[in-house]
């Protein structure tokens, strides 16, 4: 029993409605490193961890009707002890306090926290001495508040703390399938909006976010993006593309699926000079590129492997121009569920092209000259192998078919 290092209450169920101040005194002089619990307790007694202060990782996640005014007060037994994580996932999900205030933050910020959990509790805001009063902010590395209703400040002002000199992964993101939890964002009307970041920051997922009366700014310009490598933007739209962001020189991969890009500023993503994996799905890029006569909007993407534009409703071929800075890096090209009707890219253009996937589009046939360009982009790129997704066509090459046959 000494040696126990992780131990879940409750598992299996179990009708605990109150975690006593003596409930867990069995583990007191056990080295427990891991404490979850499974009960839907309701309250809890303000030294009930008194007896295992030393926990590396604390879960009361989806207790559901927990307060935050009884719980937070209970975390006062870990103040300037390290803790690895934090999760309070869904633990005050139904109980009506959905204001994170200075005093309960301190609970909070007096541990030395390295994740800190709280997706889906229904948070409305997050009050600016909240925030001040976390004391131990350099030592948070992740924050997960996904599944919460938060206005535009509290983001903002979580986001603008520079004092979070560690912290590198954040989680806003909100799924459309868990109405009513939404994620606000204030009405602005900003012509350039400024994103401070924290310094170390690595990871941002900000996707699924329901913006209501947002309008496009004209330049959204984030700082202290040097180790910024992931942003996650599906499905969090404005009301065009029609804006420019500036500080991504850094960013490795971008997701912007589900935007309303009919409307689209070619020099939207000029400053994603490093970017290796751009997503953007269902973006209605069939509009927005069509007046892209210079390929404008692929032009700073010179580091590029990785691109998706399925689901576009795009029909016509691009111009040469657009994947000319591209040629020697992008080597995945992913254009389904479009209305294409032949190979819309140049081949002998994308010169380190390994996987073409053109799936569900209109492409009956393939003609002698597109198999050509295809073989011999096969032996170009040898020893690797060419990967083509495409389904139900005709073929004119009779060598084509066989070097499918072959697996070549």
């Amino acid at each position: 029993m000494k040696s126990l290092i992780y131990y879940n209450h409750g598992i299996g169920g179990c009708n605990l409605q109150v975690l006593h101040d003596n409930t867990f005194e069995t583990l007191r002089n056990i080295s427990l490193k891991a404490l979850e619990l499974s009960c839907f307790a309701r309250y809890v007694e303000v030294n009930a961890f008194e007896p295992v202060k030393y926990l590396s990782i604390l879960s009361l996640a989806n207790q559901l009707y927990m307060k935050m005014s009884n719980v937070l007060p209970a975390l006062h037994v870990f103040k300037d002890k390290s803790m690895d994580t934090l999760d309070l996932s869904e633990t005050f999900r139904y109980f009506g306090e959905f204001v994170l205030t200075a005093n309960l933050s301190s609970y909070i910020g007096d541990i030395c926290i390295k994740s800190l959990l709280m997706r889906g509790n229904n948070f409305m805001r997050i009050e600016g001495a909240a925030i001040e009063n976390v004391k131990n902010k350099s030592c948070w590395q992740e924050i997960d508040l996904s599944l919460n209703r938060f206005n535009f400040n509290s983001i903002y002002s979580l986001l603008n703390t520079m004092a979070f000199v560690n912290l590198k992964r954040v989680n806003l993101a909100y799924s459309n399938l868990c109405y009513p939890f939404q994620i606000l964002v204030r009405k602005y009307m900003y012509q350039n909006v400024t994103i401070p970041l924290p310094p170390s920051i690595e990871f941002i997922n900000a996707s699924n976010i329901k913006m209501l009366d947002v309008r496009t700014p004209q330049i959204v310009h984030f700082l202290h993006t040097e180790n910024l490598e992931v942003i996650d933007l599906a499905d969090t739209t404005f009301d065009d593309c029609n804006f420019t962001i500036y500080g991504l020189n850094h960013l490795k991969v971008l997701n912007m699926s589900g935007q309303r890009c009919s409307i689209l500023n070619y020099n939207l993503l000029g400053s994603c000079s490093r970017l290796e994996i751009l997503i953007m799905k269902r973006s209605e890029l069939g509009l927005g590129l069509a007046s892209d006569t210079r390929g404008i909007f692929m032009h700073n993407l010179q580091s590029l492997k990785y691109l998706d534009l399925s689901g576009n409703d795009m029909h016509k071929p691009f111009i040469p121009e657009m994947f000319v800075h591209q040629s020697m890096t992008l080597t995945s090209l992913h254009l389904n569920d479009n209305s294409f009707k032949h190979i819309p890219v140049s081949i002998n253009i994308l010169r380190s092209l390994r996987t073409l996937s053109l799936k569900n589009n209109n492409i009956n046939w393939l003609s002698q000259y597109e198999t050509e360009n295809l073989e011999k982009l096969n032996i170009r790129i040898s020893p690797h192998n060419l990967k083509l997704a495409l389904k139900g066509i005709w073929i004119e090459s009779l060598h084509f078919i066989q070097w499918i046959i072959q697996g070549k």
